[in-house]
């Protein structure tokens, strides 16, 4: 409940390889519970080398899979449009 709260006024920003279990199995759980639950509003990575980019594909080939191509298209395009542009996505 804090979470859902919590979001209506602030962005929760999900590392693509903790989705693919890259920082842990109960990590990749919670990012995974947090994007189910519609409470993720944007993903991302800092990769820093070739191995990073490699996780980042596995952790957007879950989303896509799960959640389906609107769901990615949300989180990678829209969703960090609107918070760049100051607006707090849905």
């Amino acid at each position: 409940e804090l979470a859902r709260s919590l979001r209506r006024v602030c962005a929760f920003q999900i590392d693509l390889p903790a989705i693919a279990g890259f920082h842990g199995r109960r990590e990749s759980k919670q990012a995974r519970h947090l994007l189910e639950a519609g409470l993720a509003t944007a993903v991302a990575t800092d990769a820093h080398q070739v191995g990073d980019v490699q996780q980042s594909a596995q952790g957007l080939a879950w989303i896509d899979k799960k959640l389906g191509h609107a769901t990615t298209v949300r989180l990678f395009e829209h969703a960090p449009r609107a918070i760049l542009a100051g607006d707090m996505p849905d």
